[in-house]
């Protein structure tokens, strides 16, 4: 699941899933109450509550599962290529946690 936050320059946004194959997009003529989503949120029912700049949608029936990352997997964060800030890698491993 993603949220898609577009300004009104670009095409409407909403949010995304995937399910292992494709891509599949919820919009407000999907019944989402925003195309501006602003949060994504998981309850432990397995619905997702979607946040957008003019209300809150509550996308039922879903199912989720945790897929678990190798150890030697690295995520990386990086900032704004226009800007001077280092950027993060984090890695994570069974026994240490996370590093930074």
């Amino acid at each position: 699941w993603a949220g898609v936050y577009v300004d009104y320059l670009v095409t409407e946004g909403g949010v995304s899933h995937y399910d292992g194959i494709m891509w599949d997009q919820l919009e407000t003529s999907d019944g989402l109450a925003g195309p501006n989503v602003r949060r994504l949120s998981v309850s432990p029912e397995n619905n997702i509550w979607v946040a957008t700049s003019t209300g809150l949608t509550r996308i039922g029936d879903t199912n989720i599962g945790i897929e678990e990352l190798p150890s030697r997997v690295g995520l990386q964060a990086r900032p704004n290529p226009c800007s001077t800030h280092t950027n993060l890698i984090f890695s994570e491993t069974l026994s240490s946690g996370a590093r930074i």
